[in-house]
């Protein structure tokens, strides 16, 4: 991108000036905020005529432009017009008593500014601004403001949990719930004021994505969760923002320093805040009140990997406000309108944790009470327990390192490395066996997720406080020898035998080390201690084959794949590789049959096939002809595929296309 486009001067002039984006024409138009390079807004006057508009909407709405195209010049980067689009129609048709929290959207349209591709969201304007400005201004002059009451906070969380959990229902995830785009309210036919002469509303919907898998979207990352990658179309990337407004609305000063984006809240945060300051920001709320929220808010935060919902959220807050408001009947002060709407049906908690579990005081045990309110979702270990008890599992079979990174592939691998590296761990200088174990977990759920580099790193901490250990050791040469680092590799696995000199496995892979790096003897002599050390394993004696086939020994190299098929008589690569060899030595019927045996073992192997082609080319055409079709039906390499179409076309005489 040559401009950046929303901070170009030239735009702004030219909607100013004509009014005029794509298809609408407005009567005029003034910019109101920018946020250069992605986006900006506008306040137009209405056009006539439209006819998505009704009669009785407003006069002046809101225009929002935002950018198309991501940074690397991919479609479908920062608004996604169609979920916008569907999601207008929705709230539009809806008569479900929750949507009247969400801002209406009269209409989307994509048009092209200077070669790029733009979208504008026409919306509802709000003159009372966003809760950001009304956060700012209550702040600055909290005495001309006056002090908030719990039910009109309350009524603010409320609000804003109650427009996502129709916005989830619906299968859409904001990615972009923040102070700014909740607008402020002072409509008491469309929301009662009830505890509060503020209610909020959520707009702003130029980053909704359907459900499901994202690939780009935009966020505000102080509001995001640590991996917004990871939470991307997950209603847990909203519950995580939702938890930040919420803090910033108990928050009585706006204090930069605590960030939820890298740091879980602290429960105790309220504690910063003397009694005093948090009396002249909400006049009724006890210090148990403030507990319980800080409570809810770091667990909330904390639950982002375990899928929590805004239903659950919500239920939990409206459970501390009302024992909140059994605290204060007992202490005779006037208790405030109810706060809430009635639960949405069909939105259940999803899997996860319980979270706040606050023991009753004595203070509290004659009324209802708040212990285990409202868990947020369902009870179940947290992944942390369940990564350690996995781990001590997979320890107690197999205390091998790629053997427990084969125990860590996948989601819930990353779950796990996710959740792990948010916590401090173990001190090295207190405990340096503890400390090693907790970077060895680090390192095989980095290799389980294709980072070597950060296993290498962890792994030199472990042995830099740990000392010179046979399992860091092989880890960190295993690693190694996964990231092609072959002279490191042989390098690690040459000290780890010190420690154990008759360790098959260290040989094996400090043999294949020397292999691919074209160190025949060496990889042979490691190759034979691994057979002598585990005559056994069917891999000893399929690595010493293989090294005895690249220095041409062929009746040597089928003797040691015969004692691997002894030791393991369903590896259909051995037989294919034997089968080879009985073709260097001239016994064609041996490895057609070895061939043939691959093939019942694993049909869609394409190799066996290729290779059964040559050993056919001379006696059997048809036959020939048949093996490179099925090589080619089951070979997903390109050049590969290209030979044997090549040699196809040979026997048919067909020109290539």
């Amino acid at each position: 991108m040559n401009k950046r486009l929303l901070a170009c001067d030239a735009f702004v002039e030219a909607l100013n000036r004509n009014a005029v984006f794509g298809a609408w024409s407005f009567t005029s138009a003034r910019m109101l905020a920018a946020r250069p390079p992605t986006a900006a807004v506008f306040v137009v006057e209405r056009m006539h005529p439209h006819p998505v508009l009704a009669s009785g909407s407003q006069e002046r709405l809101a225009l929002k432009v935002i950018r198309a195209t991501a940074a690397n010049g991919a479609e479908d980067g920062v608004a996604e017009v169609e979920s916008v689009r569907e999601l207008g129609r929705r709230i539009g048709a809806s008569t479900e008593t929750d949507a009247r929290h969400l801002a209406r959207v009269y209409d989307v349209e994509s048009s092209e500014w200077q070669g790029e591709r733009i979208v504008g969201l026409l919306s509802e304007l709000f003159p009372a601004g966003t809760m950001q400005d009304w956060l700012a201004t209550a702040r600055e002059h909290p005495k001309s403001w006056g002090p908030r009451s719990i039910d009109g906070v309350m009524a603010w969380i409320d609000d804003v949990a109650a427009s996502l959990v129709t916005l989830h229902a619906w299968g859409f995830v904001h990615h972009d719930v923040k102070p700014s785009n909740l607008f402020v309210c002072r409509e008491p036919e469309r929301l009662p004021r009830g505890a509060s002469e503020v209610r909020l509303l959520l707009g702003d919907f130029g980053a909704v994505r359907r459900m499901g898998p994202v690939r780009q979207f935009e966020f505000t990352p102080h509001y995001a969760p640590p991996h917004p990658a990871a939470e991307a179309g997950s209603p847990a990337f909203d519950v995580y923002s939702l938890a930040c407004c919420v803090r910033e609305f108990l928050t009585p000063v706006h204090d930069e320093r605590v960030s939820p984006v890298h740091d879980r809240m602290d429960p105790a945060w309220w504690r910063r805040y003397p009694p005093a300051m948090r009396a002249e920001w909400i006049a009724d709320a006890d210090t148990r009140w403030w507990r319980e929220m800080g409570v809810l808010l770091s667990e909330a935060t904390a639950a982002v990997g375990r899928r929590p919902s805004a239903t659950a959220f919500r239920d939990a807050v409206r459970r501390i406000g009302t024992a909140a408001q059994c605290r204060r009947r007992r202490r005779g002060l006037r208790v405030g309108a109810a706060v809430g709407v009635p639960l949405l049906a069909g939105v259940a908690a999803m899997s996860g944790v319980a979270f706040l579990e606050a023991g009753a005081s004595k203070e509290t045990e004659k009324q209802p009470s708040v212990a285990a309110v409202a868990p947020l979702v369902e009870r179940s270990p947290s992944p942390l327990s369940e990564f350690r008890a996995q781990w001590d599992r997979a320890r107690s079979e197999s205390d091998r390192f790629e053997e427990l990174v084969r125990g860590f592939r996948g989601e819930q691998g990353a779950v796990y490395r996710d959740w792990l590296t948010r916590e401090p761990g173990p001190s090295p200088t207190e405990d340096p066996d503890a400390f090693a174990t907790d970077r060895l977990q680090r390192a095989v759920l980095a290799t389980a997720n294709g980072d070597v580099d950060a296993a290498l790193a962890y792994l030199d901490d472990a042995l830099k406080w740990a000392g010179q250990r046979f399992e860091l050791l092989y880890a960190r040469g295993y690693v190694n020898r996964r990231a092609s680092y072959w002279r490191a590799g042989i390098s690690d696995f040459s000290a780890a035998l010190q420690e154990r000199p008759e360790d098959a496995s260290a040989l094996l892979n400090r043999s294949l080390c020397y292999l691919r790096m074209g160190e025949l003897d060496a990889a042979f002599a490691d190759a034979d201690a691994a057979c002598e050390a585990a005559p056994k394993r069917a891999l000893v004696w399929v690595r010493r084959g293989e090294i005895r086939t690249l220095r041409e020994e062929y009746e040597e190299s089928i003797k040691d794949f015969t004692k691997a098929l002894e030791l393991n008589p369903t590896d259909a690569e051995t037989f294919e590789r034997r089968g080879a060899q009985y073709v260097h030595v001239g016994q064609e019927d041996k490895a057609l049959a070895d061939f043939d045996r691959s093939l019942e073992l694993n049909p869609r192997r394409w190799s066996p096939w290729w290779r059964r082609a040559f050993l056919t080319w001379e006696s059997d055409r048809d036959e020939t002809l048949h093996a490179l079709h099925q090589a080619l039906r089951h070979c997903r390499n390109p050049q590969q595929r290209e030979r044997i179409s090549h040699y196809i076309r040979e026997i048919t005489g067909d020109k290539p296309d």
